[in-house]
């Protein structure tokens, strides 16, 4: 049904506009029989005559369609350059958002003299310490005392943090619903469940506008599966 009134909105359409050309081909002769009150003239003065007639009536109504036509083109150049600028800020956020993440990457690579599994597992470790007289904790209790441990050791992220609060705030704060997908995934693609967990902990531990950012991205901290022989049965 819906198609079906498309359609007779189409053909509507296409008849107003044939019959809009015929009037305005036909207007110059019923002017013309109208104003000389006769049939065609063969006479050249009294064509001459319909011709002055005519392009008096017609040459302001010319200028105002192409007026018309001119600010509709522009109107169209104009929405066109602002949908191209748009996607090309849209790209170069991403683009900035990779670059950051790439330089995250970096910065935490290189803190990993040991290796990336021996930094984590050794913060792993601390952590059980403190949670050696809780034998049932769950999610929540462990989140607190690793955001302990991250107070304590203010040195840990801190050149990093610097990195993560302008990232994260940039993929919080993308406004195409497309684009923080992608951005999201981006980070996790190159930030470890580990990494993502401990600098969640450190944002929240110190008070970083990371935390702010990403407290609506429950999923960002989730607990590592490293983490499975820390909660409760």
């Amino acid at each position: 049904m819906r198609l079906y009134r498309r359609r007779l909105k189409r053909i509507f359409i296409s008849i107003l506009k044939a019959m809009t050309a015929i009037i305005i081909l036909l207007t110059p002769i019923a002017l013309y029989l109208s104003k000389f009150n006769n049939g065609l003239s063969i006479n050249n003065q009294d064509w001459g005559a319909f011709g002055s007639y005519v392009g008096g009536i017609y040459a302001p109504l010319a200028a105002i369609i192409s007026v018309f036509i001119l600010v509709k083109t522009l109107h169209s150049m104009d929405s066109h350059n602002k949908a191209m600028q748009a996607h090309l800020n849209r790209d170069k956020e991403l683009g900035n958002i990779k670059w950051l993440t790439d330089l995250l990457r970096s910065m935490l690579d290189k803190k990993y003299e040991t290796g990336h599994n021996t930094f984590y597992s050794s913060l792993k470790s601390r952590l059980e310490h403190k949670l050696r007289h809780n034998y049932n904790p769950d999610s929540a209790i462990i989140k607190n005392e690793a955001m302990e441990l991250m107070d304590a050791n203010k040195e840990l992220f801190i050149n990093e943090s610097i990195i993560f609060n302008d990232l994260f705030y940039r993929v919080t704060h993308i406004d195409d619903t497309n684009d923080g997908a992608i951005s999201s995934m981006i980070l996790i693609a190159k930030l470890s469940p580990e990494e993502r967990f401990w600098l969640m902990q450190y944002a929240k531990a110190h008070e970083h506008r990371a935390a702010k950012d990403l407290r609506f991205w429950n999923s960002f901290e989730d607990l590592p599966a490293s983490f499975s022989s820390l909660l409760k049965s």
